[in-house]
């Protein structure tokens, strides 16, 4: 052999050397990691914690015998598992960036549903061409950053008035709404006192999203006779519900409030929204109130140079937003390997977690101000699709926290409209959702507007 073959030789020795050690170094890692992740994060059986305990020493063991193989069988079993390791991770790389990409347009193709594949942009460029006023719907929970940052003198919590909408596309056409004259998806005419029927207090569920605007919940009331408005927007928590209820339902004092929840990510919500010193004014400061009824003009100006200049940078998820939800990219869990674990089953239960502190006293302050003028609190419970998709166990940590979330309403005495429950007494749960997406098709809104009306007529208001 000559010098160089041996130098070459001797180098791919020392890489399969430090293939192993490296192995070796993160299964040991792994041990006190699995310790910390199952039992202080996932509060697991002590059984998953000797479990995972067992696999961090047995590869440890494993790769500390690979140091002690023959030349020839340790480089090829190290490059067997770089390899291994290349495959794994490249398939989750596939897998994270890849799903949702163009899913509603394939259904709409293989079930021959026409399908609009127009971006958010082009379909709004379209009616700018035709002559129509035409926007994307900025949701609060994006602005508000830029907002805060900017130490802007109003921090809008409605939308652009009097405008067309473009909102969103999953079932194979575009929902484009009318916005009343404080941005909300409502006809125009319900802000008068005392003159509101039902109030909804929601998120993208509520506010009608990828659904025609007479075929939200809010518009099925109406159509059942009731006087009903929605001051529901995409992307709000709690905590943004709750100041939207102080802004607005307080000078309409509505007779009923439905606060509809989303089990899919209010509570994720609220964990970023109560980073928002502004916002936890309206839940701890009595007399705090910007005013934003009087102030729709501010906000007009405000919410189309934010538009604007979003369309310019072509940033803005909610403006950029075709029919799947936006993919984001979580280091952690590509490390982890969160998407081939969920393929091949092997995604450890996530824990069920209360909601925090704050989720109670929000719900307390909202009974006590709806019935400061006389009207009567719902808790409406609005369940995900994935809760029909898997085993409980593996729910993600908001949907597992229904019984917690249900007991603290019980506790207030606010009465509970369950719509799981509702969605389980039908064959197909899965058919109020379109195919391969997130929110409710027509008839989902259909049902829970039917159940909302059923306790509005079973508790005798007519």
């Amino acid at each position: 052999m000559s010098s160089n073959s041996k130098v070459l030789s001797n180098r791919i020795v020392q890489l399969a050397n430090l293939i192993f050690i490296v192995g070796l170094i993160i299964s040991i890692l792994m041990v006190p990691y699995g310790v910390y992740k199952f039992y202080f994060v996932r509060k697991g059986p002590i059984g998953l914690i000797l479990i995972a305990v067992m696999i961090g020493f047995s590869f440890a063991v494993l790769f500390g015998l690979g140091l002690r193989l023959k030349e020839n069988t340790k480089v090829n079993v190290a490059l067997s598992i770089v390899s291994m390791v290349i495959s794994i991770y490249a398939l989750e790389i596939f897998l994270t960036f890849w799903p949702g990409r163009g899913i509603p347009q394939r259904i709409g193709k293989s079930e021959n549903i026409s399908f609009d594949k127009r971006e958010k942009l082009e379909v709004i460029n379209d009616l700018i061409k035709d002559g129509v006023a035409a926007y994307p719907n900025p949701i609060p929970m994006e602005y508000l950053k830029e907002f805060i940052n900017k130490n802007s003198q109003v921090f809008p919590l409605g939308g652009i008035s009097d405008k067309t909408i473009v909102h969103c596309n999953e079932s194979g056409s575009w929902s484009i709404f009318k916005s009343d004259e404080h941005g909300f998806n409502n006809p125009k005419g319900f802000y008068a006192p005392h003159q509101v029927d039902v109030l909804l207090i929601g998120d993208s569920f509520t506010e009608g999203a990828c659904v025609e605007s007479n075929e939200n919940m809010g518009a099925i009331l109406r159509q059942k006779g009731f006087k009903a408005i929605s001051l529901a927007k995409g992307g709000n928590g709690p905590l943004l519900e709750l100041a939207t209820l102080i802004e607005y339902a307080k000078d309409i004092k509505p007779k009923i409030v439905f606060w509809m929840y989303f089990e899919g990510n209010d509570l994720t919500g609220l964990n970023e929204e109560e980073s928002f010193a502004f916002l936890k004014k309206y839940l701890n400061e009595d007399d705090f109130l910007q005013n934003l009824m009087v102030r729709q003009d501010d906000i007009d100006r405000l919410l189309i140079a934010y538009v604007e200049e979003q369309k310019g940078k072509k940033e803005s998820k909610e403006i950029e937003a075709v029919a799947q939800q936006p993919i984001r990219f979580d280091l952690k869990g590509m490390l982890e390997l969160d998407h081939v674990r969920a393929k091949t089953k092997l995604s450890l239960p996530n824990p069920a977690t209360p909601p925090p502190p704050i989720f109670k006293k929000i719900m307390k302050k909202a009974k006590r101000i709806v019935e400061s003028w006389g009207g009567k609190l719902y808790f409406v419970y609005l369940p995900e699709r994935s809760r029909y998709m898997v085993d409980e166990d593996q729910l993600f940590r908001d949907p597992k926290a229904r019984k917690y979330v249900l007991e603290i309403i019980s506790e207030l005495n606010i009465p509970i409209v369950d719509i799981h429950q509702e969605f389980l007494s039908h064959s197909d749960p899965l058919s109020f959702f379109p195919p391969h997406a997130a929110h409710y098709n027509a008839a989902g809104h259909f049902l829970v507007a039917e159940r909302v009306a059923h306790r509005l007529r079973q508790d005798g208001f007519k």
